[in-house]
């Protein structure tokens, strides 16, 4: 980035010194040079302005599949399926942090979902505590969703587990744990979840991308500085 913006300046820079010579002279090489060089230092800035807006996309990503405990590509399948069943992405994100949050306090032999399991499913809350995986703990709540005797008991379960947002999240677990692999398999062939890899990358790549437009909105900053004076002498000459 540094080299492309280091050749934009350096046209810039050139196209300044051969201006002024006389005014017809300046003006046409004003405008068809030294225009298309800042245009160049802004289309991008531009460019980069559009890559921040996806990688900070990407870190909400992170940020939310991180506090659910779950991978990113599951964390995004999971999201995908409860959108298209109506429920929006910040309620399944609220419910997935709720679930992490209760199932860990559940392990550690203490909570609200300790005690409603304790009556309702002492089965399922043994196998939560013999596990340290959060998607696995998804997907045997899932399971234990999918095989409910009635909508009444998953919708009693959903709620425990997620929280306010459970009941509506019951026909996303609907199909059970093995179905959240099928979510995952079926969004990424259709291209509607990025790679975990890409995910992870993005506070790197992000800060990667700032440093880039720091030395961009310098250079911006500098020519436009340096094109004061000359603008004032094309005024002033084609003013007179």
């Amino acid at each position: 980035a540094a080299a492309v913006v280091g050749r934009t300046a350096a046209t810039i820079r050139a196209e300044m010194s051969g201006i002024g010579k006389n005014a017809a002279l300046g003006l046409g090489r004003f405008s068809t040079g030294l225009v298309g060089a800042v245009a160049g230092l802004v289309t991008f800035s531009a460019a980069t302005a559009g890559a921040r807006r996806a990688l900070d996309q990407l870190g909400q990503i992170a940020d939310r599949s991180d506090a659910a405990g779950l991978d990113p590509e599951v964390w995004q399948a999971v999201a995908l399926k409860a959108q298209l069943a109506g429920v929006e992405i910040e309620s399944t994100a609220g419910a997935l942090e709720a679930f992490a949050k209760a199932s860990g306090q559940a392990a550690e032999g203490r909570g609200k979902l300790l005690s409603a399991l304790k009556a309702t499913n002492p089965e399922l809350l043994r196998s939560l505590q013999l596990t340290t995986s959060q998607e696995e703990r998804l997907k045997l709540v899932a399971d234990a969703i999918a095989n409910a005797k009635s909508q009444a008991e998953a919708a009693a379960l959903a709620s425990a587990a997620f929280g306010d947002a459970g009941v509506r999240l019951v026909s996303t677990f609907r199909d059970g744990g093995k179905a959240i692999d099928d979510m995952v398999t079926s969004a990424k062939a259709a291209g509607a979840i990025v790679e975990t890899e890409l995910v992870q990358r993005a506070d790197a790549l992000g800060d990667s991308l700032d440093a880039a437009n720091t030395v961009v909105s310098t250079q911006l900053n500098r020519a436009f500085v340096n094109l004061a004076p000359i603008l004032i002498q094309l005024s002033q000459l084609t003013g007179a």
